[in-house]
């Protein structure tokens, strides 16, 4: 039987502070599972917004930490597991005019 994994990462001791590292995890998290990546679109009240914008602001909070972080996740959840790798070459085209197509 396959042992499951939780997924989601929490930064145990990444920032040097616990409030932080549980306020990224929260943010990640919340990031990952929606849709949008719009602070005021992800957070259900104005309360979490702040916490959200205190954090991004906070000296001890960056964003090599947080790669270094889940690349030595990913890494741990790797050990002994078949993986399947899989390339996405999507480009998403944001413009307002669709591109011309040259024949």
């Amino acid at each position: 039987m396959v042992e499951l994994i939780n997924s989601f990462h929490n930064f145990k001791v990444v920032f040097g502070d616990r409030h932080i590292d549980k306020r990224a995890a929260q943010a990640l998290q919340t990031l990952t599972q929606g849709r949008h990546s719009s602070i005021r679109q992800i957070t259900q009240t104005e309360a979490e917004q702040k916490s959200f914008y205190r954090l991004f602001n906070n000296e001890s909070f960056s964003e090599e930490a947080i790669k270094q972080s889940i690349i030595s996740r990913c890494g741990e959840l790797c050990v002994g597991r078949h993986l399947l790798c899989i390339q996405d070459s999507t480009e998403f085209n944001l413009t307002s005019r669709p591109s011309k197509s040259h024949f």
